[in-house]
């Protein structure tokens, strides 16, 4: 891998980072947060954040995810994790021969076939909201949306539901892992996005 490493966070302003596919950054830094960096990244053509930090708690990883980190590592770090992370990283953004692999949701059986070919069940309201996601791809999907998709109607939507939505979808990406990590990405003040190649069979 080429690596390019930066001492001073301070000069994050004047980095183009269209030009890098992961970008590792810690959360705690002199002169600037993380999350700052992660908030100014563009929404289009950007690296796959991987975000590393002692603050291990669960309303801390909610929140960088939500605004736009990609995965979370905690600290103290373990090397082969952390290299398997960014190789996975690496090979979702370089298509490396012929087409990309699919993300596979069959519907009769409520489960997700990753790239790889393992199989993950989901519980109905999982499958409602990938179902939405991937229709919805490339474009991103509304969490207003994707809370009516989970109830399966149309109603009052609170911040209670909009919550246990980035709960059901954090948890989704924990269970998934660095192995195959779940392609929907938080769009800061828009909701979630699928950003693999997917479909849906019967």
């Amino acid at each position: 891998m080429n690596v390019s490493v930066v001492s001073d966070a301070s000069m994050a302003s004047a980095i183009d980072f269209q030009k890098f596919k992961v970008l590792l950054l810690d959360l705690d830094m002199p002169a600037v947060s993380g999350l700052d960096i992660v908030k100014s990244l563009p929404e289009g053509a950007r690296p796959l954040v991987v975000m590393v930090s002692g603050h291990n708690d669960f309303e801390t990883r909610m929140q960088l995810l939500d605004q736009g980190a990609d995965f979370f590592v905690a600290k103290p770090v373990e090397l082969k994790e952390l290299f398997l992370i960014s190789k996975r990283a690496l090979g979702r953004t370089t298509l490396t021969s012929g087409e990309p692999a699919n993300w596979v949701l069959h519907r009769l059986r409520h489960y997700l076939t990753t790239p790889s070919g393992e199989t993950f069940g989901l519980s109905a309201s999982e499958f409602r909201v990938m179902e939405q996601l991937i229709l919805s791809a490339p474009h991103p999907t509304a969490k207003d949306d994707l809370v009516e998709a989970t109830k399966g109607k149309k109603g009052p939507i609170g911040p209670h539901q909009i919550r246990s939505l980035e709960v059901l979808i954090s948890q989704m990406r924990t269970r998934f892992g660095p192995a195959s990590p779940l392609p929907v990405k938080s769009l800061r003040n828009v909701g979630y996005i699928f950003h693999g190649t997917g479909h849906i069979v019967e």
